[in-house]
C-alpha cells in the first residue's frame, strides 16, 4: 500500500498524493523500463506541462479551460502522474466560479510531479 502525503494548497483546501507524484511501474509499462527513455519521456512530459498549465485561471475560456485540463490529464496519465491527471480530470467540467481552487489543485500535484522528474532525471553522484 502506497504511503500517503498531504499538502496544504490554500484556505481549508488539501491535496493528498501518493509518496511519488509519478507511479515508475506505469512509466516502466511504456517504456519497458528503459531508465535512459524514461527520463526522455518525463524531461518531455517537464518540458510541455507549463503551455496547459499558463491556460489556467479563472478568466480561461471555456474552450481553453477544457483544452488545458484534458491536456494536463492525459500528458499526466501517460507518465503515471495519477493524482495529477485525477485532479485535472476533476477540473475539466469546474464552473468558473470553482476554477480557482482547481487551478491551485492542479498546480500542486503539478509543482510535485516537475520536482519527481528533476529529481529522478539528475545524473547520479558518484
Amino acid at each position: 500500500m502506497a504511503t500517503l502525503t498531504s499538502q496544504a494548497i490554500g484556505e481549508g483546501d488539501f491535496v493528498e498524493r501518493a509518496a511519488d507524484p509519478i507511479d515508475l511501474a506505469i512509466l516502466g509499462r511504456f517504456t519497458a523500463n528503459n531508465r535512459e527513455l524514461q527520463v526522455e519521456v518525463l524531461k518531455l512530459f517537464a518540458d510541455h506541462l507549463p503551455i496547459p498549465l499558463d491556460l489556467l485561471g479563472e478568466s480561461a475560456s471555456a474552450a481553453d479551460w477544457r483544452y488545458a485540463t484534458h491536456t494536463i490529464k492525459g500528458a499526466a496519465r501517460a507518465v503515471g502522474a495519477s493524482a495529477l491527471a485525477a485532479v485535472a480530470a476533476e477540473a475539466e467540467t469546474a464552473s468558473v466560479a470553482d476554477r480557482g481552487r482547481h487551478t491551485r489543485r492542479i498546480r500542486a500535484e503539478a509543482e510535485a510531479a516537475l520536482a519527481f522528474v528533476h529529481r529522478f532525471s539528475a545524473p547520479a553522484a558518484g
